[in-house]
């Protein structure tokens, strides 16, 4: 009688052994609950949703893990984990729809075009939730209060937010308190922002959408934000 293992169908004659071999499905399979693998997982069916024609939805984690695309969404994972993207499936979804090679998904070149996309193409409301949820990350880190946000962060971690798209245009062109932050910063690190930022196009959104300005003004005073 032998022993065979569920996932690579490796025999053995003891029942003993079997349970301490460790083969990669294997591996795969019991790391499932890890942050990595789950984001890795949940991409993995975005991508197939919208990427795949009549892409079936009930895949398991297990068809995930022996799919020949595991390693390249565990990859996609630790980039989206190390760079703190809120809304993964947004990322999925851009890269998936703009038809983008897997080999770019973690390229800093990649993400810097969905932040642009983004920050253009979302709703005002959304945009000054997050920039107020990365006020709210900051505050708990270094044990400020989140409405001295714009006069306490260091200009280091300024341009780094506003890179990244945790920091709205928005917030910093509809607002007394944006405009102070970017007064703050050195003109080396007020260039390196021209390409996120747009001061041209924002400026004039701005003037366009006069009402929205006003608004997120108003969310800014009324919460006392410094």
């Amino acid at each position: 009688m032998t022993y065979n293992c569920r996932y690579c169908n490796r025999s053995f004659a003891k029942e003993k052994t079997l349970t301490g071999h460790s083969c990669e499905q294997k591996r795969r399979v019991f790391e499932k609950d890890q942050k990595q693998n789950r984001i890795a997982y949940q991409s993995w069916l975005v991508w197939r949703q919208r990427a795949m024609i009549n892409a079936k939805a009930n895949k398991t984690y297990e068809d995930f893990a022996t799919n020949t695309n595991f390693a390249g969404f565990m990859r996609l994972s630790k980039f989206i984990i190390d760079l703190g993207i809120d809304r993964p499936d947004d990322y999925v979804e851009f890269i998936t729809m703009k038809g983008i090679a897997m080999s770019k998904w973690n390229s800093d070149r990649t993400y810097e075009d969905f932040v642009k996309e983004r920050t253009k193409k979302e709703t005002v409301e959304r945009a000054v939730e997050r920039t107020v949820l990365n006020m709210k990350a900051w505050a708990e880190r270094t044990k400020h209060e989140y409405t001295e946000y714009f006069v306490k962060v260091s200009a280091v971690e300024a341009v780094q937010d506003i890179r990244m798209g945790r920091i709205s245009p928005w917030c910093t062109f509809a607002t007394d308190q944006g405009s102070r932050l970017i007064d703050r910063l050195e003109p080396g690190q007020v260039e390196a922002l021209v390409d996120y930022l747009d001061p041209r196009s924002w400026r004039a959104k701005v003037m366009r959408q006069r009402q929205d300005a006003d608004w997120v003004q108003q969310v800014f005073n009324q919460a006392e934000i410094k």
